[in-house]
C-alpha cells in the first residue's frame, strides 16, 4: 500500500472577502414580476402569521399547511395583485428547511400564476 501525502493548501484572501455573500443573485423558480408602481411592503405581523412548512418530519401534513396558507392569503389585500399573486408573493416566506431546499431547486420560472 502506497501511502500519499496530500497537503491541503488553504485559499489565501482577504478577510474583508468573507463577509460578502457569494450567491445572491440565485433565480427564483418563481416567475412573478408584479405590475405595481408603488414598493409593496409585507409587515412583519403578516410574515410570522404565515405557516411554516419544513419538509422533514412524516407527522407535517402537506395538505393542511396549504389549506391554512390559502386562508390567510384570502385575508390579504394589496393594491394592484389579485389572489394568485399574493400566493406567489408569499409562498416561499411559508417554506422553512427541506422545503425550502426543494423550492430553491426548482427550474427558473416553473411556478407560474
Amino acid at each position: 500500500m502506497v501511502k500519499q501525502d496530500r497537503e491541503i493548501v488553504p485559499v489565501r484572501r482577504p478577510m474583508r472577502d468573507s463577509f460578502d455573500p457569494q450567491d445572491l443573485d440565485q433565480p427564483s423558480c418563481i416567475a412573478f414580476q408584479p405590475n405595481i408602481d408603488e414598493t409593496c411592503m409585507l409587515s412583519p405581523q403578516l410574515l410570522n402569521m404565515l405557516p411554516h412548512f419544513n419538509g422533514e418530519s412524516l407527522k407535517e401534513d402537506p395538505y393542511a399547511h396549504i389549506q391554512e396558507f390559502f386562508d390567510i392569503c384570502k385575508t390579504q389585500h394589496i393594491r394592484g395583485l389579485n389572489a394568485d399573486e399574493i400566493k406567489l408573493l408569499l409562498f416561499p416566506f411559508s417554506s422553512k428547511g427541506d422545503a425550502k431546499m426543494w423550492l430553491r431547486s426548482l427550474p427558473t420560472n416553473s411556478i407560474t400564476a
